[in-house]
Formats: structure tokens, C-alpha cells, sequence
């Protein structure tokens, strides 16, 4: 893990495409993430066979859940490495590709489209956030849904910037978290023996209005909404996510 990191102006094409991101997340809470997508099943009315795509689906979790739950899944990543080590799962009605999810997938007819874990809003302009959209919008079967998690800007509480340090595999982590221009920064350095390296993560901030304009611009009319991973109701000063379901506007 010590080769050199390229250099790109949009930071998701080079942080998430190294070993280093999967390294420091790995400790992610699965078993709150195979039940957050069980409850949406629940309330999704969808049926076992239904075509479902996992949009920003990393090395394919999700993806995997979501086919061990009945489904045909299709899982989408802007990230080579990400999609190579997903494709190692593959089988029939479990596939993978290399994708931007700003551009429109030729293949439609899916049932749902899942955007989970705040895989949105990366982009410096709420164009590319419209474009995805109406990507999404493009596939969706006549009666698909639309599931997108994102946080809520509303319930983030103080970010000060402060830092914070962990090893992971004899890989030193330094990162702080800060509030600038309606986003939230994360300054991550990472010391791989003798190499430094520096990455960071920016997110816009995106609450429940701003998603409801740009959901109409994209076609789409959101039908619910919650506030967590139980399925909550949302409360904007107090809930962690906003979790929308959206389709078509007929």
C-alpha cells in the first residue's frame, strides 16, 4: 500500500479507489447496515426476483445482502479497485461495473435504485447532484423506487476541527473534520512507513428542502421520509439521516 496516490481535483476518484479508505473504514457496523436494508425491504413492496440496482455500491455489501434477500442486483462503482474485489462475489443475479453514477446506465426496468450511506452530494455543483438524479430517474421501472440515505445537515451538532489518530495494521491515520462553504471536509493523512500521503473527503450539505427541489427537477416525488436507520419519523433538528423514498411523478 505504499505506491503513489495520483493526484485528481475530485477526491472520490482517488480516495476511494485505495486500499488506505477500506483500511480505515473496516470497522463499519455491518450487522446495522444488513438490518437498516431488511427494514427498507419491508416497506419497499418489493418482490423476490425484482431487478434492484445498489448505486455507489463499493466493494458490494450491500449488494450482497440485497441478493442473499431475494434480488437481482446490479452494483455500480466509480471505483476500479472497488469493483474488482466486488466482482471476486459474483454469480448469477449478482453483477458489478464500473460506473459514474452522473451518467445515464443504458440498462432500465429496475424496481429500486439504492443510494445508501451519504454516497451522494460528492460534487462541487448541485448540477452533477441533478444529474445523478435524473440518471436514476432514466432506469427506473414504472413503478421503481428511489432509496437515498444522506445525513442531515441539521442534526450535525459542533465539528471543530479537532483531530483525531488511529493505527490500523501499522498504518497511521490522522484526521480532522470541519465545516466549510455548506460542506463538511475531512483532512485525512496517512503514514505508511516511510511515505506520507494526504486524502480528503468533502460532502455537500443537503437538507430536506434542497433534496425536495431537486428531486422535482429530476422528475421524481418523494413519499416518504424518515429520520434513521429503524425507520423513524424525521424530526430536522434532531435526526441523524434523511432517508427519502421516491418514484416517478406521473
Amino acid at each position: 500500500m505504499s505506491a503513489d496516490i495520483p493526484h485528481t481535483e475530485e477526491w472520490f476518484k482517488t480516495w476511494f479507489d485505495t486500499a488506505y479508505y477500506h483500511l480505515l473504514y473496516r470497522h463499519r457496523d455491518e450487522n446495522e447496515a444488513a438490518f437498516f436494508i431488511h427494514r427498507l425491504i419491508d416497506v419497499l413492496d418489493l418482490r423476490a426476483g425484482d431487478k434492484v440496482m445498489d448505486l455507489a455500491c463499493g466493494r458490494g455489501r450491500h449488494s450482497i445482502t440485497l441478493h442473499d434477500a431475494g434480488f437481482e442486483v446490479l452494483g455500480l462503482d466509480l471505483s476500479k479497485n472497488s469493483i474488482r474485489a466486488a466482482r471476486t462475489f459474483a454469480r448469477p443475479g449478482l453483477r458489478f461495473e464500473q460506473w459514474d453514477m452522473r451518467n445515464v446506465y443504458p440498462e432500465k426496468g429496475f424496481a429500486c435504485v439504492f443510494n445508501l450511506f451519504t454516497s451522494f452530494g460528492y460534487f462541487d455543483s448541485m448540477e452533477d447532484n441533478l444529474k445523478v438524479l435524473r440518471a436514476i430517474h432514466s432506469v427506473l421501472a414504472q413503478e421503481g423506487k428511489l432509496v437515498l440515505d444522506y445525513l442531515n445537515p441539521d442534526a450535525l451538532g459542533k465539528i471543530d476541527g479537532g483531530t483525531t489518530a488511529v493505527d490500523v495494521e501499522e498504518v497511521q491515520f490522522r484526521t480532522s473534520k470541519y465545516l466549510e462553504n455548506d460542506r463538511v471536509i475531512k483532512e485525512i493523512e496517512v503514514k505508511d512507513g516511510d511515505e506520507t500521503h494526504q486524502f480528503k473527503e468533502s460532502v455537500q450539505l443537503i437538507d430536506l428542502s434542497t433534496f425536495q427541489k431537486l428531486f422535482r427537477e429530476a422528475g421524481l416525488q418523494i413519499t416518504q421520509t424518515f429520520g434513521d436507520y429503524d425507520l423513524g419519523a424525521f424530526v430536522p433538528e434532531s435526526s441523524p439521516r434523511i432517508i427519502l423514498i421516491a418514484e416517478q411523478m406521473r
